[in-house]
């Protein structure tokens, strides 16, 4: 295909919400301005259903999906993790026992509000646990023990500072991600745009629990 066939491949994917093969389709084009195929507000409903449900910030929630599964509802990744928000069986079992989800075993994953409402409470639980987003993050992604070990002798370092000394490639390019999505979502939305540094508080910082969560309530409709 030419360059205009491929476009219109795009947008008709788009419509169809075939959103990994439409993103697929403009990496291809390196066409990255057109944010509104690259960053679609897919399963709308659920997500802002979920994100009200647990008080989080929609947008965020979003970042996840785009970042973990390019929205694509049946997902599954080499390392056994299923659907939208790409949770691992044993994380969602328990995370549903928590919530009070009928849990239905790994298929349920494929489900999109099953798998969004698990994958939603877990990211609101790894923020009650860390109280920074960037920390939630990517907990979410390599796992809550990590981030614990990552932060122990960690104190007043700004989240972006913090973000670029992450261990692990994959997880400081999920965290960039993440976050880049969530500024894009909001953009998308008519949201104004906030830097890192003024969203973000230090890492380590001493915060009390109320202040954590009054400053993620305060984005929850971001």
């Amino acid at each position: 295909m030419n360059d205009a066939e491929l476009t219109a491949l795009a947008a008709l994917t788009h419509r169809w919400d075939w959103h990994p093969e439409a993103i697929a389709v403009l990496g291809k084009l390196r066409a990255y301005d057109d944010l509104s195929i690259r960053f679609p507000l897919a399963f709308d409903e659920l997500i802002r259903a979920a994100a009200k449900r647990d008080r989080v910030p929609v947008n965020w929630v979003r970042g996840i999906a785009r970042t973990e599964s390019l929205f694509q509802v049946d997902a599954k990744s080499s390392a056994g993790a299923y659907g939208l928000m790409q949770l691992l069986p044993g994380t969602a079992k328990q995370q549903a026992k928590t919530s009070g989800v009928r849990w239905r075993g790994t298929q349920s994953l494929f489900d999109a509000d099953t798998n969004v409402r698990l994958g939603s409470a877990h990211l609101a639980s790894l923020y009650a646990r860390f109280e920074h987003t960037a920390l939630a993050t990517a907990a979410y992604n390599a796992g809550a023990h990590r981030v614990q070990r990552w932060t122990e002798n960690v104190t007043e370092m700004p989240a972006e500072i913090w973000i670029e000394s992450i261990a692990y490639d994959e997880t400081r390019r999920y965290v960039e991600r993440v976050l880049f999505a969530e500024v894009v979502f909001a953009w998308r939305q008519g949201h104004p745009i906030t830097r890192i540094s003024q969203k973000l508080p230090p890492v380590g910082a001493k915060q009390s629990p109320v202040a954590a969560v009054t400053r993620l309530y305060s984005a929850a409709n971001d």
